[in-house]
C-alpha cells in the first residue's frame, strides 16, 4: 500500500491549493483504479467523489460532474458511493431528468435505522418532489420519511455540532410538512446550544426563528 500512501500524502500536501489537489486526485484514480483491496477501492471511490464536487463547484461542469460521480457510484463502497449517488441525482435534476433523481435518491435510503447519507438524500428528495411538482401524496409521505429519520439522529447524536444540523434541518421539515410549532421548539433548541452548534447552523436557526 506503499503507492497509495504516497498519492493520499500528495493530496494532503495540495490541501490549500485546489487545482492541484484535484491533480492529485486524478494521479490517484489513473494508478489504483484498477486495484481490488479494499483500501484502493475506498480511496478512488473518495477521489472520484471528490472531483466531482469540484467539477461541479469550480468547473461549473455540470456533465463532467455527472460522470465522475457515476463512476464513483458504480464502485459501490459503502461510505462513498451513497454521497456520490445523491449528488449524482442532484446533477440529473439539474438537467430536468427529475425522474431519475428521484429513482436514485431513493436507493440511498435503505431500510431500519437512517444514516446520515440517508437522511441527506431524504431532504433532497423532499426539495426534488416539489420542485418537480410532485403528488401531493407523494410529497407528504416523503416528508413524514424525512421527520422521522432525522428524528431518530437527532436522538441519537450527543449535544453539539452534528446534532444542531440534524435539529435544524428536522425544524425546516417541520416549517415545509409537519408542525409549526415542532419547528419553532427544534429552532430555539438549537439556539440554545450557543456556538456549540456550529456558527453557520446556529445563524440559520436565528435567522429562520425571527419569522415564527
Amino acid at each position: 500500500m506503499a503507492d497509495l500512501r504516497s498519492l493520499q500524502n500528495d493530496i494532503t500536501r495540495a490541501a490549500d491549493n485546489p487545482a492541484a489537489a484535484a491533480t492529485a486526485r486524478r494521479r490517484l484514480v489513473d494508478a489504483l483504479d484498477a486495484d481490488p483491496s479494499p483500501e484502493a477501492h475506498a480511496a478512488v471511490a473518495e477521489a472520484l467523489y471528490r472531483l466531482g464536487v469540484t467539477t461541479l463547484l469550480a468547473g461549473k461542469d455540470l456533465d463532467g460532474a455527472m460522470e465522475l460521480f457515476k463512476r464513483a457510484v458504480e464502485k459501490k463502497q459503502a461510505e462513498w458511493s451513497p454521497l456520490a449517488r445523491t449528488s449524482w441525482a442532484l446533477t440529473m435534476h439539474a438537467k430536468g431528468k427529475h425522474q431519475q433523481a428521484v429513482f436514485e435518491l431513493r436507493k440511498v435510503i435503505p431500510p431500519g435505522a437512517p444514516t446520515p447519507a440517508a437522511a441527506t438524500a431524504l431532504v433532497l428528495l423532499c426539495q426534488v418532489l416539489r420542485d418537480m411538482k410532485a403528488k401531493p401524496s407523494e410529497i407528504e409521505k416523503a416528508d413524514k420519511e424525512r421527520i422521522t429519520a432525522l428524528e431518530q439522529l437527532v436522538a441519537g447524536a450527543p449535544p453539539g455540532a452534528d446534532r444542531a444540523h440534524w435539529q435544524f434541518l428536522l425544524a425546516v421539515a417541520h416549517r415545509e410538512g409537519g408542525s409549526r410549532a415542532e419547528c419553532k421548539k427544534h429552532l430555539q433548541e438549537v439556539v440554545a446550544l450557543g456556538k456549540a452548534a456550529g456558527d453557520p447552523t446556529l445563524a440559520a436557526a436565528r435567522d429562520l426563528l425571527k419569522g415564527m
